[in-house]
């Protein structure tokens, strides 16, 4: 058992090892600080479509076409790296940091290239998880994608706004269940009106959030379980959230029982396939549940 332990570790550092930090690579680093979202628009907008796996309804990326070229997207990268993030305003913040997390996990998933979810990746990082492993520079300091959602995003940056629940449908974590990645950057004279945006395609996407089922219950996703208080601050209660971003045709009383539903990690590549979790089902959120999330800075699913 020791031997296999010593075995992984040394494949992952040996994974790791050839990752390169978009902040020392050579052309990145030459690159001048800048919120300029024109290199990542492009990316987006060659990469991103519309397409179905396993039943379910997302927006897919191409990482073979990024893995074969990616000097665009890492020359993005590099133009954080030394960025004054104190003298951007709170729009120009939630923006630079909603891209970041989007283009870098990207990358990871163009460098790592699980064959079925990002949760592969796990084990080819020394932190153990991609989510907390120092991947990228933002204005000098080393991040993970968790310092960029749950540091940055989620700590403050997103009240300031009063988007703490419309954040979520912006940070895509390269799976089919995550909401839909936009083919388009985010920027900051537009941020709160594409998150906007972003929500209502996201609810109104019955394979990603079903909706009232007719029979008592409020099926969503469960990014409602694991960030609830973040959907409750914004607008009082899930339930009221619901009515505001959902669906004309929802109709969502406040007696509906809410349930999640189950997440699908599955890459959300193009050519993908599905990917078998041994993570259990969604399951009814009650109001203790609902309590206990409240208080939970990540999802335990991760």
């Amino acid at each position: 058992m020791m031997l296999c332990a010593t075995a992984a570790l040394k494949a992952a550092a040996t994974d790791f090892a050839s990752w390169v930090d978009p902040c020392v690579d050579a052309a990145a680093n030459a690159t001048s600080p800048s919120q300029d979202t024109t290199l990542l628009r492009a990316v987006l907008q060659a990469n991103v479509q519309q397409g179905k796996i396993g039943g379910v309804q997302s927006a897919l990326f191409n990482y073979d076409a990024v893995r074969a070229n990616p000097s665009q997207l890492r020359r993005y990268l590099g133009q954080l790296c030394k960025l004054n993030i104190s003298a951007l305003t709170p729009a120009e913040s939630l923006a630079v940091h909603l891209n970041a997390y989007n283009a870098l996990t990207i990358a990871a998933m163009v460098h790592f290239n699980p064959s079925q979810s990002i949760k592969q990746t796990h084990s080819l990082v020394p932190a153990g998880n991609i989510w907390k492993e120092k991947l990228g520079t933002i204005g000098g300091t080393k991040v993970s994608l968790d310092d960029i959602e749950h540091g940055t995003i989620r700590q403050g940056l997103s009240a300031k706004l009063g988007v703490q629940g419309r954040i979520h449908a912006g940070v895509v974590c390269a799976s089919l269940s995550c909401p839909d990645l936009l083919p388009e950057p985010f920027v900051h004279r537009t941020v709160v009106t594409q998150l906007t945006a972003a929500t209502r395609g996201w609810l109104g996407n019955p394979t990603k959030n079903p909706g009232p089922d007719g029979a008592g219950k409020l099926k969503v996703s469960k990014i409602f379980q694991w960030y609830a208080r973040d959907f409750i601050a914004e607008a009082g209660s899930i339930h009221e959230y619901a009515r505001l971003y959902g669906p004309s045709s929802w109709q969502v009383a406040d007696n509906l029982k809410l349930e999640a539903i189950p997440y699908d990690w599955s890459l959300n590549a193009m050519n993908g396939s599905t990917f078998t979790s041994s993570a259990k089902a969604g399951a009814s959120i009650g109001f203790l549940t609902l309590m206990i999330a409240a208080f939970t800075q990540a999802p335990a699913a991760q």
